[in-house]
């Protein structure tokens, strides 16, 4: 089906949009909320060495589809080590309803569930690939880590349950979380999670005192980029900011009083985020560590990183996000298979 001329104009018109630092500097509060952005962020240089580090990096890619049955899920991951470890894992099922559906109980959306799912396999393929590695400094993970956090069960206990082929049937969705939870706690000290986007803001997390910064920090960085802002543009670090793993913060996590007491007799009770650009003109992207980390941990962190980064992002994770990637065929092979089950808007990521 080609493309109306009509949604092409508008294409057109985006891409001009897209390009004017300017006008997106506009549609953010303008040169004011930069100078705001700029001073709550604390930005600095990187420290002026990298160290000899060694790192595990994991990444995943998953795809579901909605068929008149289930939601069915494919995933698959891969883990590698600079020591030369490499670690593959798939998994792939249905989930259903529960058929005992409690009033009041909110919605879990498929693509959540799933991505649980994704993420409960990183865990376990980047722990084996230290283990097979011999011990690693660092395990790069890809997304932040409050979103491996994020559990979103207090609600939904009897909402979705998850049919596996690798994990066995009737597995509901607290079950799969707390797995998850249980698992990243023992990387808690190795984990650094880096996110290229992020909704994140100083403002959400009541970490700025002028409130009207609620632009997402990282589109702020990438307006800076574009806009040749100094010294954001600069390579550099922020400062860091703590969030504390309570109250709202908890509530909108999903994180009920087990799982919080789980945490914190691991000592987890804060996740400690900056954001870094590697190179000057760079994109930078978000870091994020589970605990309160000290400086001179950041400082070593960063060095790490800018020496796996010779182009601004590491390549180990750079290179297991291309390796894992579901290709389209193999997705297309699987419609085929699910037909005519397929309800018509099937695939959902």
């Amino acid at each position: 089906m080609p493309t109306f001329p009509e949604l092409e104009r508008c294409l057109l018109r985006l891409v001009s949009m897209l390009r004017s630092a300017e006008r997106m500097m506009e549609s953010l509060g303008g040169a004011l909320m930069m100078r705001q952005f700029t001073e709550e962020i604390g930005w600095r240089p990187l420290p002026p060495d990298t160290c000899d580090c060694c790192v595990a990096a994991v990444d995943s890619s998953f795809a579901a589809f909605e068929t008149r049955l289930c939601v069915v899920y494919v995933v698959q991951g891969l883990a590698i080590s600079s020591r030369g470890a490499s670690v593959k894992g798939a998994d792939a099922g249905t989930i259903a309803y529960s058929p005992s559906i409690e009033q009041g109980r909110f919605k879990v959306s498929p693509k959540r569930v799933v991505s649980a799912i994704a993420q409960l396999l990183e865990i376990e393929l980047v722990s084996k690939a230290i283990e097979d590695s011999g011990g690693v400094d660092y395990a790069l993970m890809d997304g932040s880590a409050l979103s491996f956090l994020l559990s979103k069960v207090g609600k939904v206990l009897s909402e979705r349950i998850v049919n596996s082929v690798v994990r066995g049937s009737r597995i509901d969705v607290s079950t799969l979380c707390r797995a998850k939870l249980r698992r990243l706690t023992k990387l808690a000290d190795r984990a650094v999670f880096v996110a290229k986007s992020s909704g994140l803001s100083l403002a959400m997390l009541g970490l700025s005192s002028v409130g009207s910064l609620v632009a997402p920090d990282l589109s702020m960085l990438e307006i800076a980029r574009l806009a040749n802002v100094e010294p954001l543009r600069r390579a550099g670090v922020s400062k860091v900011f703590r969030v504390r793993i309570e109250g709202r913060i908890a509530r909108s996590l999903g994180l009920d009083d087990y799982d919080l007491e789980m945490l914190r007799s691991r000592g987890i009770d804060t996740v400690s985020v900056m954001y870094v650009r590697i190179r000057d003109g760079a994109p930078a992207f978000q870091v994020s560590m589970l605990g309160d980390v000290d400086e001179s941990r950041v400082a070593e962190v960063v060095r790490c990183l800018a020496r796996w980064s010779p182009l601004g992002y590491p390549v180990p994770l750079e290179s297991v996000h291309r390796l894992s990637k579901l290709r389209r065929r193999v997705i297309k092979s699987l419609l085929r298979s699910l037909a005519p089950a397929v309800s018509g808007r099937e695939v959902l990521e």
